[in-house]
């Protein structure tokens, strides 16, 4: 069958010709709480990750930014297993069904309705493949759902393998292997066995990697799969990912990472961790490998490994998703810097008195469809109750280029790290809180505000000042 055309992340550098094997390799944590990380991607400039404690444990989502490592601790009660995205668009899938989807900062539930595992995901454009089963433990049977025109259909509910991950018309698992040509499912027989993760630089250049007990590390080259030498690895691999002028980079079991270019192997001098690492993923001028504990005793946790350059300290913010309403908040409004706030907003605004927050960004266009309407309510309760907007762009130059083509008159305010919507547990912007002289939450809106909700808003911090 003719294999499918293929749009590739593009790269900064290529770690295999600017250091030799064994230099670059580092530990960035191991100790990521709330269980094993899964898959990760890039958006914008931060590296989102996924993951969680599996079988029927919650699901979250870490988000490292410059040098900052946020979770949210709730992002799901089901763990999502793979993130894939496009633009300002993603999808996680995972658990039971689930499929949490991202539109321009909003996320929704779409979960199928299956109470197999969907262990992977491909995104291109407002179509997604997702793909998952249920292990050969329990009686391995495949499944492949399409979403299109916003509504999830089933594929295929019975094939005689789980399928673990899918990449730009290739699908691959446990035993079996396919194509997908936009519409339907073909198998192609390669002499793959237990296959993971499957990536390629383009159609013609394809790798697939897996493995029971050894590693598996096949190679497509536009006519015929080949199986490569994985010896020097010595583990199952979990993950693999490559794009033009790169290596191809693997992560794998008791710490298995490196960067198979040419015929040459990038590997660290030593195992830099015990646990299984399941994805690899480029952001930056970095490779990064993130797993976890996934299978052993105790409490579990994530591990995140980086290759390229760069030791700075990583700042943990925590556990924000998990912080109680708006008391915590306080404490991160009060540190912003001076330097970050602009406008009228002073470090005390939202304490001792109701407000309105809004949380919004430049690049989310239901945030700018709003935020006229918020301009409007600060005006109707001056004197009563201040109306903030908080941009959260990482820089202020495309927010103040907003706040200037819309005229915008309220008061305004500058969290380049998202921190304080994580600590409200914000699920996606735009977001709204009405809160009370007591600094806490009265009510939420994870909408776009209408002109109908203005009224409304005013009315309820209205009956606040005077109850």
């Amino acid at each position: 069958m003719t294999l499918l055309p293929l749009l590739v992340l593009g790269c900064s550098t290529d770690p295999g010709e600017s250091a030799a094997p064994g230099a670059g390799f580092s530990v960035v944590t191991s100790s990521v709480e709330g269980g094993a990380l899964l898959s990760a991607w890039s958006e914008g400039n931060a590296l989102l990750m996924v993951g969680g404690q599996i079988g029927g444990g919650s699901g979250i989502l870490a988000r490292l930014d410059d040098d900052v490592l946020c979770v949210e601790s709730d992002f799901s009660e089901k763990t999502p297993w793979w993130i894939h995205g496009e633009g300002n668009d993603w999808v996680a899938v995972g658990e039971a069904g689930l499929v949490v989807y991202s539109h321009d900062g909003t996320r929704t539930r779409e979960d199928v309705p299956t109470e197999a595992t969907l262990y992977g995901a491909w995104m291109e454009g407002s179509e997604v493949i997702a793909v998952g089963g249920r292990s050969a433990s329990e009686g391995s049977v495949g499944e492949v759902w399409r979403r299109r025109d916003g509504a999830w259909t089933a594929l295929a509910t019975d094939l005689p393998g789980a399928v673990y991950k899918a990449w730009n018309g290739f699908l691959v698992g446990d035993g079996v292997a396919y194509t997908y040509d936009g519409e339907s499912l073909a198998p192609v027989d390669f002499g793959g066995g237990h296959l993971l993760t499957v990536r390629g630089r383009d159609t013609s250049d394809v790798y697939a990697v897996g493995g029971l007990g050894q590693p598996e590390l096949w190679h497509y080259d536009g006519r015929a799969w080949t199986a490569l030498d994985g010896s020097a690895l010595g583990q199952p691999l979990n993950g693999v990912w490559t794009a033009p002028g790169e290596p191809a980079w693997v992560a794998g079991n008791f710490g298995v990472v490196g960067g198979l270019d040419g015929d040459e192997w990038i590997l660290p001098d030593a195992p830099l961790t015990a646990d299984h690492l399941h994805a690899a993923w480029k952001h930056g001028d970095s490779v990064y490998f993130v797993g976890g504990n996934l299978f052993d005793g105790g409490e579990k946790h994530g591990t995140i490994l980086r290759y390229g350059e760069g030791d700075e300290v990583i700042e943990d913010c925590g556990e924000l998703a998990a912080l109680p309403g708006i008391t915590q908040a306080h404490a991160a409004t009060a540190a912003f810097p001076a330097s970050q706030l602009t406008g009228p907003t002073g470090t005390t605004a939202l304490l001792g008195k109701p407000a309105v927050v809004n949380f919004w960004a430049s690049w989310c266009a239901p945030c700018l469809e709003e935020l006229p309407l918020f301009d409007q309510l600060s005006t109707r309760l001056s004197g009563v109750a201040p109306v903030v907007a908080v941009s959260v762009d990482t820089a202020w130059g495309p927010a103040s280029g907003v706040i200037a083509r819309l005229g915008l008159k309220l008061p305004l305010a500058h969290d380049p790290k998202g921190l304080l919507p994580r600590a409200l547990s914000a699920p996606s912007l735009p977001a709204t809180y009405v809160i009370d002289a007591q600094g806490q939450v009265h009510s939420t809106l994870f909408r776009a505000i209408t002109a109908a909700d203005v009224g409304s808003i005013e009315a309820q911090v209205r009956a606040l000042v005077s109850p």
